[in-house]
């Protein structure tokens, strides 16, 4: 047997080596070696072209593999001329190989561990495995499926065209694969599963398959139906964060109050529905109480489908699983407009009463609950009486000339009854400066009853005129 340097190179031997047929077989792996001689003498006898793997142990202990083919040269006469032929170290290659095999081999074992229906597709788009999950679950088998066959056969119809323009966008890289849609089972029935994928790169960034999984989540979306068809009954408006504090749920009537539509509310998008002046201080709120996993309260005012903005009210609860494992947040939103509208109209009235109530020529009290104590004096009142220290004390404590005159039965007539007691001219000896003594002061005033927002009695409200300087003057000329 001839041998050039290179087989030489490849047995592990110099140009000394033996290269006789004996030398020869004795290379060959002993686990390979009944073999090859079974193969090469097969190929000679059937006279055609040989071909075969093997491994050869080196003269160092080494075992390489090795690629050898070659064919017979036969005479005039049909006998064997000479054979001819060629090896090929491809120990590399064939560690490159089995590695691949057993990558495919450890990804079959675990995708068929998975409770997931898991898939894998060209870059283009076409399926190219579908696992036994799946298999079972559709009834349909493996090789109809591939491409796009599970389209059409197990894909809901009324789903078929939202799924294929999806899967068309992420294959273009313009969102991830992630949706939902139903899928038919063996049996004929539908069942909602989630479908994620994800492109599996080379390190020059080349997509080289697509790996995805199909999850059941048919239980979790039946549940969903029941609780929206719960909800939409509700005035509030109901709403779900996750952990990152995006929102993943809103009624329907957060859809029909704003006019957005889903893609825009969720995640952040709900913000852009507040009042601009409001929406910095609305999200700040949420992100703090988000942070601390907080309850929060917040008012802001929302834009409605049309254009015009209402008041709401925003508050929401941080909610836990099973484990006690924060997952994020669950809140209503309530439209308190006409509330808050009243309440700022009754804040311009109450503005417009102090002012009037502070600056009035007339001495002005309320006095609050049947102990009657000062709760708000204007700076008239509090002159007539000297400038004592009223409020937060009783009346008949706080003026003790007073006690025993019948003013404190007029004023418990008033409270009980509601109606108002009037007095021109009235004769009073009040102390009208610190240590002095009670001086007659003549006094119109009124004792009104002040109601509280129930319609109950709340207090009794004073106003008084001194007319002093009349009487006196018309006395004068009398």
């Amino acid at each position: 047997v001839k041998f050039s340097p290179e087989a030489h190179h490849i047995f592990g031997y110099g140009a000394e080596f033996e290269t006789s047929s004996a030398a020869i077989e004795a290379c060959v792996h002993p686990a390979d070696r009944a073999r090859v001689e079974e193969t090469f003498l097969a190929a000679v006898k059937a006279q055609v072209a040989y071909s075969d793997d093997y491994r050869i142990v080196r003269p160092n202990g080494e075992v390489r593999w090795i690629h050898s083919r070659g064919r017979t040269r036969w005479d005039e006469r049909d006998r064997m001329n000479f054979f001819t032929g060629l090896i090929i170290d491809i120990t590399e290659r064939k560690a490159a190989t089995r590695a691949v095999e057993e990558s495919e081999a450890r990804f079959r074992q675990i995708s068929e561990a998975l409770p997931q229906l898991v898939w894998t597709a060209h870059p283009s788009g076409g399926v190219d495995y579908l696992s036994p999950q799946w298999v079972s679950y559709t009834g349909i088998s493996e090789s109809t499926q591939l491409i796009n066959g599970w389209l059409d056969l197990a894909v809901h119809p009324e789903d078929r065209a939202r799924v294929a323009a999806h899967w068309v966008g992420a294959l273009a890289g313009k969102h991830p694969y992630d949706i939902e849609y139903r899928l038919k089972a063996a049996d004929g029935t539908y069942r909602w599963f989630k479908a994620r994928a994800t492109a599996i790169t080379s390190a020059a960034g080349e997509t080289l398959y697509w790996f995805g999984t199909s999850t059941d989540i048919d239980d979790a979306i039946t549940a969903r139906l029941n609780f929206e068809r719960n909800v939409d009954g509700s005035p509030a408006i109901l709403w779900i964060t996750e952990l990152d504090g995006s929102c993943t749920y809103l009624s329907r009537q957060w859809y029909d109050y704003t006019g957005q539509s889903n893609e825009e509310a969720l995640g952040f998008g709900w913000l852009d529905a507040t009042h601009p002046d409001d929406k910095a201080r609305a999200g700040q709120i949420f992100v703090n109480a988000n942070a601390k996993q907080l309850p929060f309260y917040t008012e802001y005012r929302l834009r409605t489908r049309d254009g015009q903005y209402r008041w709401a009210i925003d508050a929401g609860n941080p909610r836990y699983d099973k484990d006690g494992k924060y997952c994020g947040y669950a809140g209503t939103v309530i439209d308190v407009h006409d509330r808050k509208m009243a309440e700022i109209r009754s804040e311009a009235e109450r503005q417009k009463f102090e002012a009037i109530f502070v600056d009035s020529a007339a001495s002005m009290a309320l006095l609050r609950g049947p102990e009657f104590i000062f709760e708000k004096v204007n700076p008239r009142y509090k002159a007539l009486l000297g400038n004592r220290e009223l409020l937060g004390t009783p009346m008949f404590t706080a003026l003790p000339e007073v006690r025993g005159l019948p003013f404190e039965g007029y004023m418990r007539e008033v409270f009980a009854t509601g109606t108002p007691y009037v007095a021109k001219e009235l004769a009073v000896k009040l102390i009208r400066r610190p240590g002095g003594e009670p001086e007659t002061t003549y006094l119109d005033f009124t004792y009104s009853r002040v109601e509280d927002g129930e319609g109950r009695p709340y207090g009794i409200y004073i106003h008084a005129v001194e007319v002093s300087d009349q009487v006196l003057a018309r006395e004068a000329l009398k």
